[in-house]
């Protein structure tokens, strides 16, 4: 589960002075050890129980901000920094099955219900109220695939509450959290990994019932291209799909390549073929994920 770091400290700072702690220090928020020596500043900013509602106020009132597209305000978040560096600062509020905008909005919204894990790392403080409650489990990232379906290890560790003031460590690639509504609305505090590997290794939702990956959640923006291509490109773009199935170093790209390519075969038999080209590539990723459309396609051919 994720590594709880006690901080008893009732010293309050303020944002700007986090801020430059965290440049002072060009923090590395890949490496575990750097975000836990964090910890006790992300907690004298959490005791500081008016600097939140005195930003919302100052934007509130200047509006200034409220309609530019660097405003990435949404109904759960609030972004205290810019994703220009290599972390970033947010403060997300966690609805209780009592709030009005949970019904409005449902469960999913906020990603409850919904076990997943990160590719990145992120420090985390209760802020206010009870807080979003989790069941936590660990599992072995390199041991995964990476295919809906695929049995996965999952270890159940414990059930707990991100409470007022708790300080823990999220783990990429590592720790596993099925979050649910707290029992009143709550905040947390967070410092944000932003690095390159959130783009290209993949985060996974699972299926804890049965123990197996239910699918992936990160987006990669070229993926969406690569159905285009096959369709409407010539044969320069065939060719280049053909490479990207083969070699592109994101399996779960070459998975994409592969999908299109199938999708504009003129029968079941020739998709089949591609998926079976797939199904004997290096990556094993890609291997799981083309066995699996064969067994879908293949009693197309009866």
């Amino acid at each position: 589960m994720p590594i709880v770091r006690p901080c008893d400290d009732t010293d309050q700072i303020e944002l700007g002075d986090i801020l430059a702690y965290l440049d002072d220090i060009k923090i590395d928020a890949r490496d575990e050890a750097a975000m836990l020596e964090a910890a006790p500043m992300l907690k004298k900013l959490a005791n500081n129980r008016t600097f939140v509602a005195d930003l919302a106020l100052k934007e509130l009132k200047e509006r200034k901000n409220l309609d530019s597209i660097d405003n990435n305000y949404t109904p759960q978040t609030i972004m205290l920094t810019k994703a220009d560096r290599g972390y970033f600062m947010r403060a997300n509020f966690w609805p209780s099955e009592n709030d009005h905008i949970l019904r409005a909005s449902g469960p999913k919204a906020f990603f409850y219900h919904a076990p997943h894990d990160h590719n990145f790392n992120f420090l985390t403080v209760g802020y206010m109220g009870p807080g979003y409650r989790s069941n936590y489990y660990e599992y072995d990232y390199g041991a995964v695939e990476g295919f809906a379906g695929e049995p996965v290890a999952l270890r159940f560790v414990e059930h707990s509450a991100l409470s007022q003031g708790k300080v823990m460590l999220y783990r990429a690639f590592r720790d596993v959290h099925d979050q649910q509504p707290g029992d009143a609305m709550s905040m947390s505090i967070n410092i944000m990994e932003n690095s390159m590997r959130g783009n290209f290794m993949d985060q996974y939702s699972f299926d804890t019932d049965h123990g197996c990956v239910d699918g992936i959640l990160n987006r990669i923006g070229a993926t969406a291209l690569l159905p285009m291509l096959a369709v409407s490109g010539g044969d320069d773009a065939q060719d280049f799909l053909t490479e990207t199935s083969r070699s592109h170093r994101s399996g779960r790209v070459r998975c994409i390549a592969t999908d299109a390519l199938a999708a504009v075969q003129s029968s079941a038999a020739a998709s089949i073929e591609v998926h079976r080209r797939g199904a004997a590539n290096a990556d094993p990723q890609v291997r799981g994920h083309c066995l699996k459309r064969i067994a879908v396609l293949e009693p197309l051919l009866a």
